[in-house]
């Protein structure tokens, strides 16, 4: 590529990633508007997903003054109530790339078995990315999704699917899960590696991966995809089927916790650093995973 193209074609790539993260933005803004999203400025409430597990298994049965959260450095007093008691709006992020060739009857498959085990409540999309990232299913209830095709071919854009995915602003009292399925790396994406990370720590989504692993291509080869999901306080599953991952993850997260709590009046606007654990005497051998923090707008 002589020069001024491969000059060209950085602007355009620089161009195309300004509009994506404005959008990011605009959207964030949306959901802090007061029509929709958990995290806003003005609002007495903060709903912030937690999970808690020993020994990599779920611990149920926690009350709210076995947390202890602080915002900012302040401690802050905490409800709490069970993931199960919140609508999911669930977006299937799909690899559709050329190594997914000869499995797309199976990934049609597994899609409709993961939106059968959806609640009435619930609502599911689903968004591929080979070369490009399509949205083939917009957001509708789980049990209103009809028969589709998928197509494969192509490049990876992983990074370009997962902002995507992230750019949707959440709907009011609804948990906003995001699930990935990959089998390769980032080839073809036009945002640099570090997009998706950036905007998982400021949406206002649970983002969980799943993602086969080999000896060529192991978990800790791929930053990108894990920077982004630590940020939003999912996991990464090393697990070649797409369907019983699906289901280790509606259920672990089912079995977590939904904290609330009252942010200072006025609300500092900007990051708001979260830390959250588990009261000393029950936290000795106890892991718990949450968003880092939230933006207050």
């Amino acid at each position: 590529m002589a020069d001024a193209d491969y000059e060209l074609a950085k602007g355009f790539a620089l161009i195309q990633r300004l509009a994506i993260l404005l959008a990011f933005i605009v959207g964030a803004e949306v959901a802090g508007s007061g029509q929709s999203g958990q995290f806003k400025s003005g609002v007495t409430q903060v709903l912030v997903p937690v999970s808690v597990s020993r020994g990599g298994k779920p611990v149920t049965g926690l009350r709210p003054r076995d947390f202890r959260l602080f915002d900012d450095g302040v401690p802050r007093d905490v409800d709490s109530v069970s993931g199960e008691a919140f609508p999911l709006d669930v977006t299937l992020v799909l690899d559709t790339s050329g190594s997914s060739r000869t499995e797309l009857q199976v990934i049609e498959n597994n899609v409709r078995a993961m939106a059968a085990l959806l609640r009435p409540s619930d609502q599911i999309r689903v968004v591929t990315f080979s070369d490009s990232v399509r949205e083939n299913v917009r957001m509708r209830p789980a049990r209103e999704l009809q028969p589709f095709r998928l197509e494969s071919g192509g490049n990876t854009a992983l990074s370009d699917a997962l902002l995507y995915a992230l750019l949707r602003p959440p709907s009011l009292g609804r948990v906003n899960l995001i699930v990935l399925f990959s089998d390769g790396d980032d080839t073809g994406s036009v945002l640099e590696s570090d997009a998706a990370p950036m905007a998982a720590s400021r949406a206002d989504a649970l983002l969980f991966a799943a993602v086969v692993p080999s000896k060529m291509r192991p978990l800790t080869s791929r930053p990108t995809v894990r920077q982004a999901v630590e940020a939003t306080g999912g996991v990464v599953y090393g697990l070649r089927d797409s369907l019983k991952a699906f289901r280790q993850i509606l259920g672990d997260f089912h079995r977590s916790y939904v904290l609330s709590f009252e942010p200072a009046v006025p609300t500092k606007l900007g990051w708001h650093r979260l830390k959250i654990g588990v009261a000393e005497h029950k936290s000795n051998d106890l892991t718990v995973r949450a968003k880092a923090g939230y933006f207050a707008r």
